[in-house]
């Protein structure tokens, strides 16, 4: 059976044979036909092998070889295959990218082979090449490139080769939108309040939306700001400007912004009362207020008298809205003067004339009544000593006599009228030259008060109610009530009332103690009788009642009397009853009782309570007892060793009682305890013991009663809890606890969960104790352990920690040459504990190069043939051990593996020169025939492990030669050749005709835009652009403009930008 080789191209194949001696003759054949060695391909015997090697398999190297030793065969069928189509440095490339809408989108990729073939997606769909969208291959890059992109064109871009693909999000944005003439410091706006503020700018685009802001407070349309847009001018109006308004005003169009600082003035303040007359005239010790009106409401004022500021207690600033007050109080004579209003931008003047001090009343006259027959006097006050005055009554002048006295005592004036008549009523003044008071004086007739009706003396019972009535004119007297000197206030006892005339007391429920002097006042007028109370007879109003009970209880006698306060006496046989431990008197409202304690037959017989005005008797009988259980034995259910008290209660005390267990009678000893109470009778039991269970039964003369005692075994208790403990990772851990009995079966619990012995762990018991033992702990192990004993448990914590690993033999640092083996080993203390090796912080993982393994503490790390690149950090990680050494892996010496390659580029388009290097980290240097090239905006110098590459954008003409690359003292070479892009005349220039001096305009349009500007000629001569002589260009739109024209210029202009020709006839005429 032949054997399967399988390699992918590139790849060395190897096939092997064995024969039976070393000097045996083979034929490798291929298809048949005989092989050869050749450069790549190599036949080797060494001994009894023979070997035949292909250095570097292709695609047409598959089939079948064969190993002919004349007497026997060997068959392999080779197969070779191209490897997989990756795409390479996934990780570098930029999978989310954003473009301006107009730009060129350019989607690159690289491959892992030149070959390999590729199909872009957009959003899941298939693109087509179109004249809008391009496709590229060089070399093992492929290009997706999209001419002026759009908004649709944003999307989910996939580049698939099959055996990989890779995603490119793909965003499309309106270019960001400016500002036209914004230039970077604000402008500055001052105006006056109440104009209009207009701010207009001009975007870059119509569509662009922009917020405006003042003070950072975004701005809407209201009744006073109004926000335009039209094409692309943006407009904010805010009228009726107001001081407030001022600040920094801001146009937002998210990518660019206009400041605007505006600051709005309040106009100059304005008097608006200047022509009112401003001579002003004031009392002395009077006030005087100034006046002033002006333009705004919150304007600044200042107060000068002869033009000097105005200070001190007695001026008064104000202001009301737009006009502002100056209060003088008081007034002074040194007042008098010049004095002005001033706004820093007007005055109003003010003249002040202070008089003398004006004869005024301080204290006026008041209303008054007089009695006829008295004397009435008016009073009043003038503001100072000195003053005339004049009093008149009714407007007539008083002249003063025997009955009317006019008198002046300092300030004070009066007026006393002696004897009053009717006719002295009337309207009273008193005038001075500067002022007048008045008051009015009413003359009544003398009250007369009188009693109609006297009290009358009373006498009642104790207990009863007392009435005194009078008759007093006139009906509003004001009338007080007395007993014995003592003003009589009305509550629950006194109770006062009147009736027109007629006045009334009631007294309620009179004592003896009640008995007084009862006097009516009434404004002065006197009315006087007496009250006399008579004591009440003390009668029963209930009789005693006879009375039987039983011997050694109690017998309560009970009366009532009336009134309630009345005194009894309790007597037998004659003797007057004293209180005492036998008898208990008591007093309850109107209720005696006498109260006999442990009876006796002697305490039979009658009993009497006498008054001082009646008497009642009752009798007593005295019963032998009937003693009954009024609480019997309750059944009690105990355990070992504890204590049961058994209680009887009888309907009487001081009863002899017998307690029996089993029917045998108990007498009291340290295991028995016996006692009575009163009425209640124990029996205590100590120490129990299961024998101790029977019938328990008490007998007391005839009445009985019994219960049943029953001891059982106490509940199991914990003598000993489980303790928390904290056990390293393997270690042996036991758990045990002590219950206070032997026979008690018990269930293990971890975390809840019962458990049962296994291999890891048993349970077993010894006497009292039971154990869980957990033979070699796991961190699994940890966690809160229960025994259970049915009524209780107990728990405990078990927490398993690592083991500390340490470090016995440590990494060392190792320096060796590329292609040669690295070995490192690390000793630990601990033999079952795993490692992880890492090298410059990431995770090493076994490969077909790299080798990990473990020997009991000892841990090794293989790398074979180390490259350069491996050189790093090692690190041995166990638990919370490492250990690190330094791995340098000396370069091979540097070589070109791959030169650079001749290449041919379309102008415009992108160009990239590359070759391999032997080591990755070398450096180089690219240069264009001798000149060195340094990256700049086209020209792109990148290293990707062993290739380098030189990435030239947009590459011209210009850029044609011969591109070398250094690599140390070796050096690559290849040439670069540019062709120009095709250009065509898409519009040819047309003859002109024109009149001189008329200027002549040509235009004509070729198929792409150029850098290189193109050449005009008129009759084979070169233009330049001069004064008379204007050359255009506008995309790919070229024209030119010829002013001042002559006849001379008459002949052929030509156009030429490359291939590209164009010409026309000019004809000039004269005028």
């Amino acid at each position: 059976m032949a054997s399967s080789v399988e390699r992918l191209v590139g790849d060395p194949v190897v096939l092997e044979c064995e024969v039976s001696r070393s000097n045996a003759e083979v034929i490798w054949k291929k298809e048949g036909e005989d092989m050869e060695e050749s450069r790549n391909v190599t036949i080797i015997e060494d001994g009894i092998f023979r070997q035949l090697t292909i250095h570097s398999s292709k695609l047409e190297d598959s089939g079948q070889y064969i190993c002919d030793a004349k007497d026997d065969v060997m068959d392999f069928q080779v197969k070779i295959t191209e490897p997989p189509v990756n795409i390479l440095k996934k990780s570098e490339l930029k999978k989310e990218q954003q473009f301006m809408v107009s730009d060129d989108i350019v989607l690159e990729c690289e491959l892992s082979r030149a070959n390999g073939i590729i199909q872009w997606y957009k959003d899941g769909q298939k693109i087509e090449e179109s004249e809008h969208i391009c496709m590229e291959e060089e070399g093992a890059f492929r290009s997706l490139v999209i001419l002026g992109a759009e908004l649709s064109d944003a999307g989910e871009y996939t580049c698939d080769s099959k055996d990989d693909n890779i995603i490119f999000n793909v965003k499309v944005q309106e270019p960001p939108v400016t500002i036209i003439g914004n230039s970077e410091s604000p402008e500055n706006h001052s105006l006056l309040a109440g104009d209009d503020l207009i701010l207009a700018c001009e975007v870059s685009r119509p569509n662009a939306t922009v917020e405006w802001y003042f003070n950072g407070k975004l701005l809407s349309t209201d009744s006073r700001a109004h926000i335009d847009s039209y094409g692309t001018v943006r407009k904010l109006v805010l009228t009726g400007l107001r001081p407030s308004d001022s600040g920094k005003y801001i146009c937002d169009a998210v990518d660019d912004k206009m400041i605007t600082l505006v600051k709005v003035q309040e106009p100059p303040v304005k008097f608006l009362d200047k022509e009112e007359a401003n001579l002003v005239t004031g009392y002395e010790n009077e006030s005087v207020t100034l006046s002033a009106m002006v333009s705004r409401e919150n304007a600044t004022v200042r107060w000068l008298k002869d033009w000097m500021q105005i200070t001190g207690d007695r001026f008064h600033i104000r202001n009301e809205g737009n006009t502002h007050f100056f209060t003088i109080d008081p007034l002074h004579r040194s007042d008098s003067g010049g004095y002005t209003c001033d706004t820093n931008g007007d005055e109003k003047h003010f003249s002040l004339l202070v008089k003398e001090m004006r004869v005024k009343f301080v204290s006026p006259l008041e209303d008054a009544v007089a009695h006829k027959d008295n004397i009435i006097t008016l009073r009043c006050e003038l503001c100072r000593s000195k003053g005339d005055v004049q009093w008149l009554k009714d407007g007539v002048e008083i002249m003063p006599s025997r009955r009317l006295a006019i008198r002046a005592e300092g300030p004070e004036r009066s007026l006393t009228i002696h004897r009053v008549t009717a006719e002295d009523a009337g309207e009273y003044a008193c005038e001075s030259k500067d002022d007048r008071t008045s008051a009015t004086i009413k003359v009544e007739m003398p009250r007369i008060v009188e009693f109609i009706a006297e009290l009358h003396s009373t006498t009642v019972m104790e207990g009863e109610d007392a009435t005194f009535k009078c008759v007093v004119s006139p009906e509003d007297v004001h009338l007080v009530w007395q007993m014995d000197g003592e003003r009589i206030y009305p509550n629950e006892k006194f109770k006062v009332s009147s009736n027109g005339l007629c006045h009334m007391l009631h007294i309620c429920n009179c004592q003896v103690s009640d008995t007084s002097k009862i006097t009516a006042e009434a404004e002065g007028m006197l009315s006087k009788a007496s009250l006399q109370v008579q004591e009440a007879q003390v009668l029963f109003a209930k009789k005693m009642e006879s009375v039987a009970s039983e011997e050694y209880g109690e017998a309560t006698l009970e009366v009532e009397v009336s009134p309630e306060n009345g005194e009894v006496q309790w007597m037998r046989q004659g003797v007057v009853i004293q209180p005492g431990p036998k008898f208990t008197l008591k007093q309850n409202k109107s209720k005696r009782s006498l109260t006999i304690h442990n009876l006796t037959f002697s305490d039979r017989g009658t009993y009497r309570c006498e008054t001082l005005h009646d008497r009642t008797q009752g009798k007593l009988s005295v019963e032998p007892r009937s003693i009954t259980i009024c609480r019997g034995l309750n059944p009690i259910e105990t355990f070992e060793r504890e204590t049961a008290s058994f209680e009887v209660e009888l309907s009487h005390s001081n009863v002899e009682g017998v307690w029996q267990k089993d029917g045998i009678r108990l007498k009291p000893n340290n295991h028995w305890r016996v006692s009575a109470n009163g009425r209640v009778h124990s029996l205590t039991l100590s120490n129990l013991t299961l024998e101790d269970t029977g019938t328990i039964a008490f007998s007391a003369e005839s009445v009985k009663t019994s219960a049943r005692l029953t001891v059982k075994e106490p509940p199991v208790t914990i003598l000993k809890k489980l303790e928390d403990q904290c056990l390293a990772e393997g270690s042996a851990a036991s758990i045990e606890c002590e219950l206070s009995r032997q026979n008690v079966d018990v269930k293990w619990l971890k975390n809840g969960t019962e458990m049962k012995s296994s291999k890891s762990h048993r349970i077993y018991s010894m006497g009292r104790k039971r154990f869980l033992q957990i033979l070699k702990c796991e961190l699994s192990d940890s966690g809160i352990y229960t025994c259970d004993a049915g009524d209780i448990n107990t728990s405990c914590s078990l927490e398993v920690y690592e083991r500390e690993v340490e470090i016995l033999q440590g990494l060392e640092d190792l320096d060796i040459q590329e292609d040669q083996n690295a070995v490192f080993m690390c000793e630990v203390s601990v033999e079952d504990v795993s490692g992880e090796w890492y090298k410059n912080g990431e995770k090493i993982r076994p490969t077909s190069t790299i080798k990990i393994r473990q020997e009991g503490t000892k841990h090794f790390l293989l790398i074979c043939n180390v490259r350069a690149d491996d050189s790093g950090e090692i690190k041995f990680v166990a638990k919370q051990a490492e250990s690190t050494a330094s791995l340098e892996v000396e370069e091979l010496p540097v070589t070109i593996v791959k030169p650079l390659r001749d290449k041919t580029a379309l102008e415009k388009h992108r160009v990239i020169m590359e070759c391999t290097v032997s080591n990755p980290r070398c450096s180089i240097r690219w240069y264009h025939g001798s000149d060195v090239i340094l990256p700049s905006e086209r020209f792109e110098i990148c290293s990707e492990g062993c290739n380098r590459k030189l990435v030239i954008q947009q590459v011209s003409l210009e850029d044609e030669g011969t591109y070398s690359v250094q690599v140390g003292e070796h050096m690559s070479s290849a040439k670069l050749m540019v062709e120009a892009q095709l250009l065509q005349m898409v519009r040819e220039l047309e003859d002109v005709t024109v009149t001189a001096p008329d200027e002549a305009c040509f235009e004509c349009e070729i198929s792409v835009p150029v850098s290189k500007a193109p050449v005009w000629s008129l009759n084979e001569k070169i233009l330049q652009p001069g004064p008379a002589i204007r050359m255009e260009i506008m995309d790919t739109v070229h024209r030119l403009i010829l002013r001042n024209t002559t006849v001379d210029m008459n002949g052929i202009l030509k156009f030429t930008s490359g291939k590209a020709k164009s010409s026309a006839q000019l004809n000039v005429t004269d005028n």
